[in-house]
């Protein structure tokens, strides 16, 4: 049983991921910035992106250059944690660890009555669409990259750039799943939520 003082396996590890990745893309911005202007955690709203606010919107990892000839930069630390675990979170939720990465997180979940527009405000907070929050004591602002997603009723696929936000993002996501009726979460790193979806249980 866990103790209340302890931190879940899930988010223990989560943070060490996070701790990882900030470090990789702290290193990144320094190397840019050594080699031309740069701009951090630019907010764009990607072509083909159709859906409402703040769901068309992500945040690129920097911009290098010029107006009139910019360079989108998004890196990823390409060392995606393999440990597998299990773990229950406080809210009940049962998670399936097969590995995980902070930038591309994959979170697959089975919910009757979960709708993407359940996320709105999580997302409207994390991703700062209005561009209000400032940057912190890690030169960064605090903010989540990217949201994407497929669903087919009753199953969803996340898949979450967490960029560069505190480990409380995270949990509240996974608070917002389990109250949207999620009980199990298979937990994941992975690209894109492009695959064909199949019930967690079998």
């Amino acid at each position: 049983m866990t103790h209340p003082a302890e931190v879940p396996r899930f988010f223990a590890h989560a943070a060490s991921a996070r701790e990882r990745y900030v470090a990789f893309l702290q290193a990144a911005i320094l190397r840019w910035r050594a080699e031309s202007s740069v701009a951090v955690e630019v907010l764009v709203r990607p072509n083909g992106r159709t859906t409402e606010e703040p769901f068309c919107l992500c945040r690129v990892d920097a911009i290098l250059g010029t107006a009139s000839a910019p360079r989108i930069q998004r890196v990823a630390d390409r060392l995606p944690t393999s440990e597998p675990l299990r773990d229950r979170l406080e809210n009940g939720l049962e998670l399936t660890q097969e590995s995980f990465s902070w930038e591309r997180l994959r979170l697959r979940f089975e919910s009757h009555h979960f709708d993407v527009a359940m996320l709105g405000p999580w997302l409207r907070k994390w991703l700062d669409p209005d561009e209000e929050r400032s940057a912190g004591a890690e030169g960064l602002s605090g903010v989540v990259h990217d949201l994407s997603w497929d669903s087919i009723p009753g199953i969803c696929v996340l898949i979450v750039d967490l960029g560069s936000a505190p480990l409380d993002a995270l949990q509240e996501l996974m608070n917002a799943i389990s109250d949207a009726g999620a009980v199990a979460v298979a937990v994941s790193s992975g690209g894109a939520a492009d695959e064909t979806l199949s019930p967690i249980s079998e």
